[in-house]
């Protein structure tokens, strides 16, 4: 009975409907007008192709844009008009009253020549089909028309920040960490550690995935991904309950570049510099009809000379000294990855995808510590060196399935992803040191082998449920990670005799532990004229084992978590908005974090991982205001976070003077915060981008009967000009980033910064080619410089300063594109709204 009564009420309804005028001003509370439609198909006039990602958009007379769409992937299109809306935004925007009520749909697609449409709707006809829209090329604009589309730098969205780092000029030829160092609000610290709004709890991805699948995990990863790979970097700092509650301080996605583009497409890029630095890179992409496959390939080898020194002075039970250590290091790698994919779409509600990349990398390093110790009164007391020559050997090869269900209702849809990766690793080391005073000799050698394997399976199903945005959302996933690692420390024996006997000693060990985390989680959002709202909610079940195997030292963990998140966002206009968050996450002790072997490099010093770390809870609370004009945009939000047990690394200096850095679990941790993005065009020659971003931080706790307090203060800012010179036959680049000093609960790490240069030119005919030159840290000032101890309760007092690149760089690229002169198409980049789920078409 109630079907047969909304049927009836439905009946009523388009009667009185459609004896209304389309241009009735009536009232909008007493009846509701069914939508408009319009449908039609969008051909290239010679060969009859669709032509895909081309712009609909449907205008008065007098062009006021009513709303819009693009094609899809054969030229196909559907655009649905609300007339209530419709006439609300007409007689707010409309000075002529006298203007006709007549529609158009207006056509642009970069390579061809606009088309103006009009839409024969009337009282009768709400659904008009355009049929086969033909368009012509515009031979006057393809020669001018690049795949390097004009593309801010800097796209600012409520819930993340994208970075297209594939634009900015100090980039190319460099590689990821080299990227990574330039984006506001993130910093890496002298172990190459990622900090995001000064917190290392970001989950770190790479097309959605964890970064460690594609072998990217600990510190100083990224020096083997090649920074032309990269297409873009997204930030969110506060995300929804349909991404892992992993990462306290949010997650930063690292986009691949990828084509979309039909027909045979691709790019060569080289590239090489001082210090040594070679570089080559080629992708294809082959798109047709149903399919599409894409190939790269890379291959890298760089020189890196870094050092620095430290100054301390020790305070121990039975005497007083003094000691300066002098580092140098010089490290070659070699690095060769590949990826492969491929799609399969049969139609618009299927996609099927696969991929394959691998990565094989290997690092020769060789460091030299000086050290010169001074007794109370500041007289020499002894000298020793220690050097080191070391080898690392890194397999990676990744897999990735997934199949996307499309439904008739737009966005109602269902993604299932499967991916697994296997890594495998082989670590040697040699030392030869020189003991103090004596003179002697002493020898040793360390071999770490280990192998990962990380498994990810992944469910999310949308349902739209009304025409206001509204959506429901559920899924399900699993994060499985599996690590051996063996770690074998020989120290050469004499026994006073001419026989010599390498003989195992500490810290030798092995190291197993997996970890299993199944999740769901449900979210439900909804829009009410200006205001819009999402509530979620998400359940985590984690069961963690580790055991260091010849001691016999286990750590086994299970918990279960439910995170709440919460979406309020008001529109003053399409064009500014302001958005209320807050979600509750948590980091998990990484493996790094956990593994309690590390190199003996430093005689002096070690950093080592905690097998007994528990994970980290936070509350995150954030409020942002966007607003984006003709010219450019701007951002400004403040955020607040509360952590319990909360990781730091403390500095432990024993009474021998040997220090050890190791991550604990230290107390809580207040952090507050205000951050500033923007962009601008000035004129067509002259673009800015700049950000800003202040914070406060306060964390105290208890570690081995010390109280440990700091409140910090810093900031950070970069500012980048990109200018077109010489009728924009030459672009160039200068961006400038300083970082603020900052207290940390054992010292200070004191200011930084640096400045780059670029420029680059176009080539060849149709602008085919490319060649850029890149000029890093002119200044020589990007030092990493701090200092431990000195507060009460400490036994040492520590200033240093260190640099993984202790000159300046200077690079020279070349990139030749592969039937990339034409644009066919709007905008070919991945969508990533739907990380984590693996759903791209490659």
């Amino acid at each position: 009975m109630r079907y047969l009564i909304i049927f009836f009420l439905l009946i009523s309804h388009l009667s009185v409907s459609q004896d209304r005028s389309q241009w009735s001003r009536g009232s909008g509370n007493s009846f509701q007008m069914p939508n408009m439609l319009v449908k039609g198909k969008l051909v290239d006039t010679d060969s009859n192709e669709g032509l895909s990602y081309a712009t609909i958009s449907i205008v008065t007379e007098d062009s006021i844009l009513i709303s819009g769409g693009i094609t899809d992937e054969n030229g196909k299109f559907q655009v649905e008009i609300n007339p209530q809306k419709m006439m609300q935004k007409i007689r707010s925007e409309r000075k002529n009253r006298n203007v006709g009520r007549d529609l158009f749909a207006e056509i642009t697609y970069v390579g061809y020549k606009s088309k103006k449409i009009k839409i024969p709707f009337d009282n009768e006809n709400r659904q008009v089909d355009l049929k086969n829209i033909s368009l012509d090329t515009d031979a006057t604009a393809l020669d001018e028309v690049t795949v390097r589309a004009e593309k801010s730098s800097l796209e600012l969205k409520l819930d993340k920040r994208v970075f297209n780092v594939g634009k900015d000029l100090s980039n190319k030829g460099g590689t990821a960490e080299e990227i990574l160092e330039n984006i506001p609000s993130l910093d890496l610290d002298i172990e190459g550690n990622i900090s995001l709004r000064g917190s290392q709890s970001v989950r770190i991805l790479i097309d959605g995935k964890p970064a460690s699948m594609m072998g990217f995990d600990g510190p100083n990863a990224f020096k083997q991904l090649q920074g032309n790979e990269i297409d873009k970097v997204e930030i969110i700092t506060n995300p929804s309950s349909r991404y892992s509650a992993e990462g306290s301080a949010g997650i930063l996605n690292i986009i691949l570049k990828k084509d979309r583009l039909k027909g045979l497409n691709g790019s060569v890029n080289i590239n090489t510099g001082f210090p040594t630095q070679n570089g080559v890179s080629t992708s294809l992409n082959y798109r047709k009809n149903k399919f599409s496959v894409n190939a790269s390939i890379n291959a890298s080898q760089r020189e890196t000379k870094g050092g620095g020194f430290t100054n301390s002075d020790f305070f121990l039970s039975d005497t007083t000294y003094s000691s300066r250590v002098d580092r140098e290091s010089v490290n070659n790698s070699l690095s060769f990855g590949g990826r492969f994919g491929f799609s399969f779409f049969p139609n618009k509600n299927n996609i099927f995808s696969l991929s394959f990349g691998t990565r094989i990398s290997s690092r020769n390093g060789d460091n030299n510590n000086d050290y010169i110790d001074y007794n109370s009164i500041g007289t020499q007391i002894g000298t020793s060196n220690r050097s080191e020559n070391s080898t690392r050997d890194y397999d990676n090869y990744n897999y990735n399935l997934s199949y996307t269900k499309n439904f008739s209702k737009r966005g109602h849809n269902l993604k299932l992803n499967f991916s697994w990766s296997d890594n495998v690793s082989d670590n040697e080391g040699n030392y030869i040191q020189t003991l103090p005073r004596t003179n002697r000799i002493l020898e040793q050698r360390t071999k770490e082998d280990g192998d990962r394997y990380d498994q990810n399976i992944r469910m999310d199903y949308t349902y739209p449920f009304n025409e206001n945005k509204g959506k429901l959302e559920i899924g399900y996933k699993r994060d499985y990670d599996k690590m051996n690692s063996n770690y074998l420390v020989e120290q050469l024996f004499n026994n006073g005799t001419s026989s010599e006997e390498w003989r195992k000693i500490p810290p030798s060990n092995s190291y197993e532990y997996f970890q299993d985390v199944n999740a769901l989680y449900f979210q439900i959002g909804n829009q009410s004229g200006k205001l819009s709202y999402q509530l979620g909610l998400r359940f985590e079940d984690t069961n963690f084992f580790a055991e260091l195997t010849e001691t016999n030292e286990i750590t086994e963990l299970k918990y279960s978590n439910f995170f709440p998140t919460a979406f309020l966002t008001y529109e003053f206009s399409d064009k500014e908005s302001i958005q209320l968050s807050y979600s509750n996450r948590l980091r998990r002790p990484r493996f790094w974090d956990l593994n309690p072997f590390y190199g003996l490099g430093d005689s002096r010093s070690t950093y080592t991982g905690n097998p007994f770390l528990e994970p980290e809870i936070t509350d995150s609370y954030e409020i942002g205001f966007l607003k984006e004009f003709n010219s450019g945009n701007f951002y400004v939000g403040t955020y607040y976070r509360y952590t319990t047990d909360n990781i730091e690394r403390i500095l432990d200096v024993n009474d021998d003077g040997y220090s050890v850095f190791k991550p604990i679990n230290l107390g809580f941790t207040n952090a507050y915060g205000i951050e500033l993005n923007g962009s601008i065009d000035y004129n067509k020659w002259l673009r800015t981008t700049g950000s800003f971003n202040f914070f406060q931080s306060e964390t105290e706790g208890d570690y081995n009967d010390q109280n440990f307090y700091v409140k910090s203060y810093s900031w950070r800012t970069r500012l980048n000009n990109n200018i077109k010179m010489f009728n924009e036959k030459l672009e160039g680049q200068i961006t400038f980033d300083y970082r603020g000093p900052s207290e940390s609960t054992q010292g200070k790490n004191l200011s930084s910064y640096g400045i780059d240069l670029g420029l680059s030119k176009d080539i060849f005919k149709n602008k085919k080619g490319t060649i850029s030159f890149t000029a890093r840290d002119i200044t020589k000032s990007r030092k990493r410089r701090y200092e431990r101890g000195g507060k009460e309760g400490d036994n040492f007092f520590t200033v240093g300063e260190f640099a993984w690149r202790r000159n300046q760089e200077f690079r020279i690229s070349f990139q030749y594109r592969i039937n990339q002169n034409k644009r066919r198409g709007g905008d070919r980049s991945y969508d990533s709204s739907g990380f984590e789920g693996g759903d791209a078409i490659f």
